[in-house]
C-alpha cells in the first residue's frame, strides 16, 4: 500500500473526512485529496502532521511498524496511557525492579 493510500486508509477507518484533516493540519482539501491519490508527497513535517491527527505515527504510515504486540502487551499500553508522568515513571521502576530480579536467577 502506498503512503497516500495508508493515509486514506486510517483516516476513512478513523471516520475523519478529508476537509477535517486539511482544516486540523492546516492544508486545503485538494492537496490532501492530491497526496492520498499519489499525486503529491507531503514533506517529513507535513507527514508528522497528518499522523497526530489521525492518531497515529508517520514510521507506521510509510509502512515502518513494528511487529504486532501480544495481548498483554497491548493490555499493558492501553492501561499506561490513562497514567500521569510520575505514575509512568513509578511503573517503569517496577518494571525495571522485576526484570533486574527476574535476569539474575
Amino acid at each position: 500500500m502506498s503512503l497516500g493510500e495508508q493515509i486514506a486508509h486510517v483516516r476513512k477507518t478513523k471516520n475523519i473526512k478529508s476537509g477535517e484533516l486539511a482544516e486540523v493540519i492546516g492544508v486545503k482539501q485538494p492537496y490532501i485529496s492530491a497526496i492520498e491519490n499519489g499525486r503529491k508527497i507531503p514533506s517529513v513535517d507535513l507527514l508528522q502532521k497528518i499522523a497526530s491527527a489521525l492518531g497515529t505515527t508517520s514510521s507506521e504510515l510509510l509502512g515502518e511498524s513494528s511487529p504486532p504486540l501480544s495481548f498483554e502487551m497491548k493490555r499493558l499500553v492501553d492501561t499506561a496511557k490513562f497514567l500521569d508522568k510520575e505514575m509512568l515513571d513509578g511503573l517503569i521502576g517496577v518494571l525495571e525492579d522485576l526484570t533486574s530480579g527476574y535476569l539474575k536467577h
